[in-house]
């Protein structure tokens, strides 16, 4: 009995691990979108607002990804 205890705790505390470096390499993510919208104001006005455009869209989605979906043990 302790050993299936033992296994599923273990499960979930590397769940939890995992997590949490999906949660750093999400915000990482999110940060390099935010540079890019910053970094297209040296295009031209069409492709810098296409580079925003996306930059928005991946800075709002790896924002949401970057949120734990459990709480913590």
């Amino acid at each position: 009995m302790t050993d299936i205890v033992n296994f599923i705790l273990a499960q979930a505390f590397a769940f939890e691990e995992r997590e949490q470096e999906m949660c750093s390499e999400f915000k990482r993510r999110a940060e390099e979108a935010k540079q890019a919208y910053w970094d297209a104001c040296k295009y031209p006005r069409k492709k810098k607002k296409a580079i925003r455009k996306k930059a928005q869209l991946d800075y709002s989605f790896y924002v949401q990804l970057s949120k734990p979906m459990f709480g913590s043990f």
